[in-house]
């Protein structure tokens, strides 16, 4: 088995979140809730059984989890077993519950990164798979904590939000209260400083009437400070001694710690320097007796900042220097911050100013570092200069030479750390400058793409209304020349039958004459009949009075009736009519259709389908034909299917032909109505 160990410097995963302005509670309290609310404390008092169930899993969770900080490998060793125990029996809850306890200890022990978001992953889509909603909060939360360790606070915040509905449906307060302190510790850092205090009220608000007193004093302390950070002094300081009060209660002396140095710092800003001085003294005190070395420097550089307000400069420089080597021991990188600025203005006031511009400098390196790089050797580098300065007189005493070569020296190599700093801000603003040239080329490059779609469409629509003014005036042609033809020219052929007829009654004329008199009558007649179907196909009548529907049935019939092919019509869904303008353009496509069947198919049977399905239309024309290559179909430039094509483009339609040479053809028009 791997094994793993912990020094006494490294924190828990959720420790690690816990500084002066940090507002991210011991996150442990929350997996520590949750484990005991639904599986540890059922077990606890239970020996490990030899069966491999559910209930042997749970057992070895819970002692992994009792001894998790305490004997990493242990706890490891019953991890393993436990998680294997559930692969073995199908018991899901199990892997997620390894992973909320597994994850935070690898993640302090070697700090994979990559195994933690891996398995996390793994759990998430456990708990949605088989539908385990506290599970699958858990899983979410486990998460954002690696997110937000990472100082990735946006993206932590996306997994909290995830979580918080189920954990509200489920009503959990205890899991809700921690919650809400957790996200306010997101928002914190993203400067949302009005969504962190609505969170810190919340669970503020929930501790209460749980009368939960360790998460009372967790939620005011974090409260506090938000409302330091937004100038509400008065109520930030009552909720730093509410918090004081509930720890005490609950006998967490850390935060008792914590809510004196905060509130120390927050006299200070109201110029209460002694009653400063007195809070940060028992902070001091008490964070020794807890060998809590956050606690320490910040008390301390409360007492610094305090006396330095008070013009107390060596006072202060003695605290300043006492809490820097503290901060500096344990990789406190904020508690040096503090400190180092502090001391910066407490070597003016002693009038120490080449101190004053190393500390200086000092802190503002660390301050406004863009990258994660050795922050700890950085102030170790400057520490040593320092030093080196402080020894310069001693040096020239013993040995002058000595002293001018190692002086050369070291100035040769704060000249190359000056270089180095200089060339990496070069490149650091040359690789800015390079990725906003490439985001506006891109960005120039979607708007010309934007514009050409936005041309294509424009003369697209211009299509559209030339074909719109062509089938318009196509169709008021066809209206007028079949009225002309009717009321014209049928009117003048009914008058010439009617005025032949007159005559043969009043003339006398042999057998052979009216045989020929009589014939002529019938081509009259033909012709007049001829010229009513002609006016009739140009403008069907019973389309402008009936409809789509009737006058598709007619067109049917009259085709039948010619005995040119047997047509089959079916219609559903046709009960209402359609827009006129839609219903002769469908008419119009149909009939080009079946003249194409009956013109070129040489086919006995076509079969004609209109189904309408709220706003969509589906025409069907389908016969028993010769059929032909569709692959053709593109390149024939006949009027028919020229016209079948702009007709359905113009309604937006789409139009598939199926057919092979021998099986007939098929043809399916889908519109929008």
């Amino acid at each position: 088995m791997t094994t793993f160990s912990t020094n006494s410097k490294s924190q828990p995963l959720q420790m690690q979140f816990l500084s002066r302005y940090s507002l991210c509670p011991v996150i442990v309290i929350f997996i520590t809730c949750m484990l005991s609310n639904h599986s540890a404390n059922a077990q606890a008092q239970h020996p490990v059984n030899g069966k491999k169930d559910s209930l042997h899993a749970e057992q070895l969770f819970y002692r992994a989890w009792k001894i998790r900080y305490d004997n990493t490998d242990s706890a490891m060793y019953y991890l393993k077993e436990a998680k294997k125990i559930s692969q073995e029996i199908g018991y899901p809850k199990g892997f997620i519950r390894f992973v909320r306890i597994y994850v935070p200890l690898i993640y302090n022990s070697q700090g994979d990164v990559h195994e933690a978001i891996q398995l996390c992953s793994q759990a998430i889509d456990t708990a949605t798979r088989y539908n385990l909603r506290m599970e699958l909060a858990d899983s979410y939360i486990c998460m954002a904590l690696v997110y937000q360790n990472m100082s990735l606070f946006q993206k932590s915040v996306e997994y909290y939000i995830k979580a918080q509905p189920i954990l509200e449906e489920l009503n959990d307060k205890q899991a809700l209260s921690v919650f809400y302190s957790n996200i306010s510790g997101c928002y914190f850092p993203l400067k949302m400083y009005r969504k962190s205090l609505e969170a810190d009220e919340k669970a503020i608000r929930l501790s209460e009437e749980m009368k939960d007193t360790p998460t009372m004093a967790m939620t005011y302390l974090n409260a506090a400070v938000v409302l330091t950070k937004t100038g509400d002094y008065e109520k930030a300081f009552s909720y730093y001694e509410r918090s004081f009060q509930f720890s005490n209660i609950s006998g967490n002396n850390q935060f008792k710690c914590k809510a004196l140095h905060n509130s120390a710092d927050l006299l200070i800003r109201m110029a209460q320097y002694d009653n400063a001085i007195t809070r940060a003294n028992k902070g001091l005190i008490l964070a020794r007796q807890l060998q809590f070395p956050s606690g320490i420097a910040l008390s301390q550089y409360a007492l610094a900042n305090a006396n330095f307000h008070l013009l107390n400069f060596r006072i202060a420089e003695k605290f300043a220097t006492d809490g820097l080597s503290i901060a500096k021991a344990n990789n406190l990188l904020e508690e040096t911050q503090l400190l180092l600025e502090v001391l910066s203005k407490i070597e003016i006031g002693l009038g120490n100013i080449r101190k004053s511009e190393i500390y200086s400098v000092s802190y503002t390196k660390l301050t406004d570092s863009l990258f994660d790089i050795n922050i700890a050797a950085s102030i170790q580098g400057l520490e040593t200069l320092y030093q080196s300065e402080k020894k310069q007189k001693e040096i020239l005493q013993l040995q002058k030479d000595k002293q001018i070569q190692n002086l050369s020296l070291e100035q040769k190599a704060a000249f190359n750390y000056l270089l180095l700093v200089i060339i990496s801000a070069f490149l650091i603003a040359a690789f800015l400058i390079y990725r906003n040239i490439r985001n506006r080329n891109a960005l120039t490059k979607k708007e010309a793409e934007l514009q050409q779609q936005y041309i294509r469409e424009l003369e697209k629509d211009k299509q559209l209304v030339a074909v719109d003014s062509m089938l318009k005036g196509q169709e008021d042609e066809r209206s007028r020349l079949a009225k002309d033809l009717h009321d014209g020219l049928g009117g003048l052929l009914s008058g010439i039958k009617f005025s032949l007829g007159n005559i043969k009654e009043n003339l006398i004329m042999t057998p052979d004459n009216m045989s020929v008199f009589d014939r002529s009558l019938d081509m009259i007649d033909t012709s007049i009949n001829e010229l009513r179907r002609v006016a009739h196909n140009m403008m069907p009548e019973m389309l402008t009075k009936y409809g789509l529907d009737e006058a598709l049935k007619e067109y049917c019939s009259t085709i039948n009736t010619a005995m040119l092919l047997t047509v089959k019509y079916q219609s559903v869904g046709m009960d209402s009519r359609i827009d006129k303008p839609v219903e002769i353009i469908v008419y119009r496509i149909v009939q080009e259709l079946l003249n194409n069947t009956v013109k070129h198919a040489s086919a006995s049977e076509v079969f004609v389908q209109l189904i309408r399905d709220e706003n969509r239309l589906s025409i069907v024309v389908e016969d028993n034909g010769k059929g032909f290559d569709t692959t053709l179909a593109s390149e024939n430039k006949g009027a028919g299917w020229m016209n079948i094509r702009s007709r359905v483009d113009y309604l937006k339609g789409q139009m598939d032909i199926h057919s092979e040479p021998g099986k007939g053809t098929l043809v399916n028009i889908e519109i929008t109505i």
